[in-house]
């Protein structure tokens, strides 16, 4: 069903309980949503709560109403309380304004958070695009980490290596302290 003949459907039974003197507290569309069982080979539908306080004159109107529409498949009326004032409905009435600026209000942060995160990963992105003057080479360099030094094969820097180690006596932990001990062992001897 279209979206604007579910607002002329809405408004039709909100006009039945205002012309019977009834207040209209709140009315929530709940969307789409899948029906726990089908109903008439059907497995969706769309959900509506009306908060409405009045006589039972308006409850069997709206019923009556309910039961001829082809297009309102399942109802349920639930009375909340007995009696209810002016004063409660006043109070519903205002925090069901406020839940509704609330709710906008949140939206509203929503929207603008999703906006600031396009516009960041916008400008990320167009930060990430190299300038058009740019070459592959350019690219690659920038994305690539430099090396020690290009010009110097494996083999050069291995050499280097071993050349420290020698030149300060370096050797695995269990080696020192064995050399050690020969070295003390020749001294005894020799001497």
């Amino acid at each position: 069903m279209p979206s604007d003949e579910m607002d002329e459907l809405i408004e039709r039974y909100k006009s039945i309980v205002t012309s019977l003197e009834g207040s209209m507290i709140k009315i929530e569309k709940w969307g789409k949503r899948k029906l726990a069982y089908p109903i008439e080979k059907r497995k969706e539908g769309f959900y509506v709560l009306f908060d409405f306080g009045g006589e039972s004159k308006i409850i069997s109107e709206i019923e009556r109403n309910f039961k001829i529409d082809d297009k309102v498949v399942r109802f349920q009326t639930v009375k909340i309380a007995d009696s209810i004032t002016q004063e409660e409905i006043e109070e519903e009435l205002a925090e069901s304004r406020r839940k509704a600026e609330e709710e906008a209000r949140r939206r509203e942060e929503a929207e603008a958070r999703r906006k600031e995160a396009a516009a960041a990963a916008a400008a990320a992105a167009a930060a990430a695009v190299p300038p058009e003057e740019t070459t592959v080479a350019e690219v690659a360099a920038a994305v690539t980490p430099p090396e020690e030094k290009p010009d110097e094969s494996t083999d050069d820097k291995v050499e280097k290596v071993e050349e420290t180690v020698e030149e300060e006596n370096i050797t695995p932990d269990t080696e020192p302290a064995e050399t050690e001990v020969k070295e003390e062992k020749k001294d005894e001897g020799g001497e």
